[in-house]
């Protein structure tokens, strides 16, 4: 494809995603009529990095459940064989509309393939978009732990330092190596969602999934200089090299190769 017809096809699907955008409340059979043929329009690129500009099309006020439904079934068919990693990529232009959001994670997890797929697929993400989906597969377990609890394990068992120690309560003492090439106990104070400055459009922030604790022995020195007292943030930004519980259970490690942070 030459650089025209690319520019042109681009500007082609952004015209289509502004139809998307302001026909998704689908009050009436015009802007449904609409809104079905942008996503027609989109979808017979075939080109699966597309999933991004259907992903624009959520709306949570939604009047018509059941043709949004068809934007779900669109979004699954587009993306092919890399469809899971636009969708989760997708996530983060759908972020105001959390309940398709949900949808869209709730058939990924019931689908044993897709499940089996995602961990690697969180991996792949940039931490932003990271960490929305972990966020919501977080929110998920919350609302509906008995039916999700064993597939959400499924998956972010590797994927999320935080998703591990969150199964521990507070007060529990954990041997932390961290990446300096320090070891030391730690005392888990809290878990939080936190604020860390960065721009997000008009949120003015991103949230991203931490703990917090207090280094209550030095085992071994590292070139942080960390001592007894100092209050040690971990999280995504800032995993440890591996952490064991106070068992002697490892709950987080380099020891495998596909681990990634």
């Amino acid at each position: 494809m030459t650089t025209l017809l690319k520019k042109e096809l681009d500007m082609n699907i952004e015209k289509n995603e502004e139809i998307l955008k302001n026909t998704c409340k689908l009050r009436n059979e015009y802007e449904v009529a609409l809104f079905e043929k942008a996503i027609e329009e989109i979808c017979s690129t075939q080109r699966a990095e597309y999933v991004l500009n259907l992903c624009s099309g959520f709306d949570d006020d939604t009047e018509d459940e059941e043709v949004m439904f068809g934007l779900v079934h669109a979004v699954e068919k587009l993306g092919g064989e890399d469809g899971l990693y636009w969708t989760a990529m997708g996530l983060e232009r759908m972020w105001r509309n959390k309940e398709w959001c949900k949808i869209l994670l709730y058939r990924i997890l019931n689908s044993d393939e897709d499940r089996i797929k995602y961990p690697e697929v969180i991996n792949r993400l940039p931490w932003r978009e990271r960490d929305r989906n972990i966020s919501l597969l977080a929110d998920i377990l919350h609302e509906d732990k008995e039916m999700f609890a064993d597939k959400i394990d499924e998956v972010l068992k590797d994927c999320s330092v935080v998703y591990q120690i969150n199964k521990y309560p507070n007060g529990e003492i954990m041997v932390i190596y961290d990446r300096n090439g320090a070891v030391w106990n730690g005392k888990l104070d809290t878990i939080y969602e936190s604020d860390n400055g960065l721009n997000d459009g008009e949120n003015g922030y991103e949230e991203y999934h931490a703990c917090l604790f207090k280094v209550i022995d030095v085992i071994k020195p590292g070139k942080n200089s960390i001592k007894v007292n100092d209050w040690v943030e971990i999280s995504r930004l800032n995993p440890p090299e591996q952490i064991f519980d106070s068992k002697g259970l490892q709950i987080w490690g380099q020891s495998r190769e596909d681990r990634q942070c």
